[in-house]
Parts: structure tokens; sequence; C-alpha cells
């Protein structure tokens, strides 16, 4: 499964970083193209536009300031939503408004793209040693079929980070 990451700010940085040291492929991109300097140091590919990060993933984590962002990132002229394919999914770990996330994610349905939201808990401290705590909604398929990402960003094999699911 190839990934990407959008959103690239201190906590979104940490979280992407955990998935190249899991040898999980990622491709980044951020407004910011010197945020990604340190993952693609570490073998993470760069993309210009989040439609570019779709086009090369098959699930595309965000990690967004506002709901605004998150909805031009998704559906924006250059949005992942011009990149999917359908079968992809998007999973937003951004600072949302859930009734914007319901809206966002019924547009990508319409698409054949499928929405984890993937809320974090516990700050970038946590985030970069792998201790934060990522609380996972949606089809619970798409949550195991995503797991091995998920288990990477808490480092499942500590004791410390956490994984929590609903449906």
């Amino acid at each position: 499964m190839r990934f990407g990451f959008i959103g690239l700010g201190n906590l979104g940085r940490n979280l992407a970083a955990s998935l190249p040291r899991a040898g999980v492929p990622l491709t980044v991109s951020d407004l910011d193209e010197s945020a990604a300097e340190e993952l693609v140091d570490a073998g993470a590919s760069w993309a210009a536009t989040p439609r570019e990060v779709a086009a090369v993933s098959d699930t595309v984590f965000t990690c967004l300031p506002s709901p605004s962002a998150v909805a031009t990132v998704l559906s924006g002229a250059d949005g992942l939503l011009g990149g999917f394919a359908p079968g992809g999914t998007w999973v937003d770990s951004s600072a949302n408004d859930r009734h914007e996330l319901l809206r966002l994610a019924a547009l990508a349905a319409e698409r054949g793209v499928g929405t984890l939201e993937a809320p974090v808990t516990g700050g970038v401290h946590l985030a970069r040693s792998g201790e934060i705590t990522v609380l996972v909604g949606g089809d619970v398929a798409a949550f195991e079929a995503h797991r091995a990402a998920f288990e990477a960003i808490v480092r499942m094999s500590s004791t410390s980070g956490r994984l929590g699911a609903r449906q």
C-alpha cells in the first residue's frame, strides 16, 4: 500500500516520520516545501499538490490546522479528490469539525474514496516518541486494512502508544 501525508507542521511532520521509519512508502506535501526536507532525506517522495499526492497514493493522511484548510486540501482545485482513484482512503487527523468532516466524507464517498477520522491526542512530544494516542472512527474493515500504518504511528511494539477504534 502506498501512503501520502499532507500537513507537515509540528504535529504532522512527527506523525508522518513514523511511516518511513516503519518501511512504509510515503509521498508528502505541505504549503512550505522546506517542512518536508527531513522526510525526503529519510526516503519520502515530494509532491507539489495534494492532487499529486493522491495520484500516487492508495491512502492519504491529512493533519491540518483548520476545517477550511481540510476542505481546500480535499476538494479544492488541486485537491485530493482530483487525484484519488476509486477505492482510495482519506485519513483525517486534522483539527476538524465533525459536521464538516461528515460533509467532506460524503464528497469523498461520491468519488469512491473512503474516509477514516483519526484525531490524535498527546501533543507533539508524544508524536515524536511514538507515545501518541490515535482514536480512529469509520468503517471497521477500512481500519483493519490500515492497522499497520496506525501501529507505525503509535509504535504498538512499545507499551506506550495507544490505538483505539470506533465505528
